[in-house]
């Protein structure tokens, strides 16, 4: 039996089709139309409304936010959070996290513990 589908969208995917950001506003749509058709559920920190917040609410993601920070610079310190939650449905979801950010998909590759 396959698990469900879900993606955690980072914040710079979301502000790109708030602001119809000229060169990303494509991309995005195109990402979440993709995403809506194949049945994922989208999850986002507490701070995004109409997306499905953190299961366990966000409380419960600070302290792995926290150990995923550990290492790395002010700018990339939102990022433990989106991973902390890509992290939390994983037992339940096949969770997958939509990001513009590279420096952000790399942290993830070093940083994500993920159920098997």
């Amino acid at each position: 039996m396959s698990k469900p589908f879900a993606v955690v969208a980072d914040a710079n995917v979301l502000i790109a089709l708030c602001a119809k950001e000229f060169d990303k506003i494509n991309s995005a749509e195109t990402a979440f139309e993709d995403y809506i058709n194949r049945g994922f559920e989208f999850f986002a920190p507490n701070v995004l409304k109409g997306i499905v917040l953190s299961p366990n609410s966000e409380a419960a993601l600070l302290k792995r936010a926290v150990e995923i920070r550990d290492g790395y610079g002010c700018s990339r310190s939102s990022d433990g959070l989106y991973i902390a939650l890509a992290e939390e449905p994983a037992n339940t979801y096949d969770t997958e996290i939509l990001t513009f950010d590279k420096g952000f998909i790399n942290q993830a590759a070093q940083n994500a513990n993920y159920a098997d």
